[in-house]
């Protein structure tokens, strides 16, 4: 019968492996280290944000690296695709609520200091937005929006 010589650094079973060069005892386990933000210290990921960013004058702290279709900054929290405002939100002040955005104080998606950010609920950060209705003065063809060229329909709320 073979011994088991080494302990995974995972689950904490003992397990047999020819080399001790291997430190789990299933592949799972290894990739799942590795991806898993509740194994590193929330420093980790506020470091790998805060490298990054460049400051403005307003006190924006701008996302230079990738982002999503809409302009809001991308960052992997482990395994997890979220964006970098949410991202440090949660990681230096709070988890937000269920049900709730962040707002853009400071109108700039690329921003992510959390200082510009406030959970609100969606339909509050839609009537705040700068692409609301209620801001608008043009249409998308640049025809000016007025009173006798647009209506609001009944059906919409």
């Amino acid at each position: 019968m073979i011994m088991p010589n080494l302990t995974c650094q995972f689950c904490g079973i003992p397990f047999y492996r020819p080399t001790s060069a291997q430190k789990f005892c299933s592949r799972k386990y290894s990739h799942s280290t590795r991806t898993k933000p509740d194994q590193h210290p929330p420093e980790v990921f506020i470091g790998r944000i805060a490298d990054r960013v460049e400051f403005d004058e307003n006190g924006c702290w701008i996302w230079p690296g990738a982002k999503i279709h809409n302009g809001y900054g991308k960052f992997h929290l482990g395994s997890r695709q979220t964006t970098t405002h949410r991202a440090l939100y949660e990681l230096t002040v709070e988890p937000v609520p269920e049900g709730l955005d962040l707002d853009h104080l400071c109108r700039n998606r690329a921003c992510c200091n959390p200082d510009h950010l406030e959970p609100v609920t969606r339909q509050e950060n839609l009537r705040r937005g700068e692409y609301s209705w209620k801001h608008r003065t043009h249409c998308a063809n640049g025809h000016p929006l007025t009173s006798e060229n647009s209506y609001v329909r009944s059906d919409t709320g």
